[in-house]
């Protein structure tokens, strides 16, 4: 089994290599690193500018490359032999070598602009975040390719709408729910909310961590202060919550021909 798995993750991290598209998806985020080298933007805004490529490039990212991963996973899979690893271990393989390649691609985004901004450690502290949420929607999209009938258009489409449903559709909600008299006099279950979902925890927690928003703590919810104090813990937990019930649902999904 182990000699299967092994052979398993250098043939996948053969196929990324030799991909055209990683390599040009690559070679653009270190082209936009260096263009805030060169001068492109402020370089006190070069944090700000790699907010949105974490908060909707990546999600959108991880999970087109998790139902690309899932999709080539069940047309291999009945040319495999019979005491291949099951769907829960390929998907395991795939995971880490699909959600590392976008973390390393948007290192060379940030690795470049720390250069020139001077906030090595907050761009640091961002790239960290955003290797946890490319392993969430890796997973997600793993899941979402065996599970979403109909093949790879259908896949593919519903990858899409997810993730835009996902991304602003939890921001409207948290938006009407914060001025809703319910959660108004109950903050501690829209704080909750927020915490649970990975790209408005990902929102808030940088927000905060980057010392950008002055606010008086004592008026926050219990929750809400031990949240900020240590948002590092609680995505980590986050992503590992995330990516083990994604994984787990994909692997009941019936192998597709």
């Amino acid at each position: 089994m182990s000699r299967m798995v092994s052979a398993l993750f250098f043939r996948e991290w053969a196929a990324l290599s030799a991909s055209r598209v990683v390599w040009v998806f690559a070679s653009a985020c270190l082209l936009a690193g260096f263009g805030v080298v060169l001068g492109a933007g402020e370089a006190d805004s070069a944090v700000w500018m790699a907010l949105p490529l974490l908060l909707y490039l990546v999600p959108l990212l991880g999970l087109l490359a998790g139902v690309s991963a899932a999709l080539g996973d069940l047309e291999e899979a009945p040319m495999m032999v019979p005491r291949a690893p099951g769907p829960f271990i390929r998907s395991c393989v795939k995971w880490p070598l699909w959600s590392g390649l976008i973390a390393l691609a948007a290192l060379a985004w940030l690795a470049p602009a720390a250069i020139r901004s001077g906030e090595a450690d907050k761009l640091l502290q961002l790239w960290a975040m955003t290797a946890g949420e490319a392993a969430i929607f890796v997973a997600l999209g793993l899941a979402l390719g065996r599970l979403v009938p109909g093949g790879g258009t259908s896949a593919y489409l519903t990858a899409l709408f997810f993730g835009f449903l996902f991304i602003g559709g939890a921001g409207v909600l948290g938006w009407v729910a914060a001025r809703s008299d319910f959660f108004q006099e109950n903050p501690q279950l829209w704080t909750f909310g927020l915490m649970a979902h990975p790209v408005e925890a990902l929102r808030v927690g940088l927000m905060f961590s980057l010392d950008t928003l002055p606010v008086d703590a004592e008026r926050l919810p219990a929750i809400a202060r031990w949240w900020l104090a240590n948002t590092g813990l609680w995505y980590a937990a986050l992503v590992l919550l995330w990516s083990s019930v994604a994984l787990g649902a994909g692997a009941f999904a019936r192998e597709k021909i």
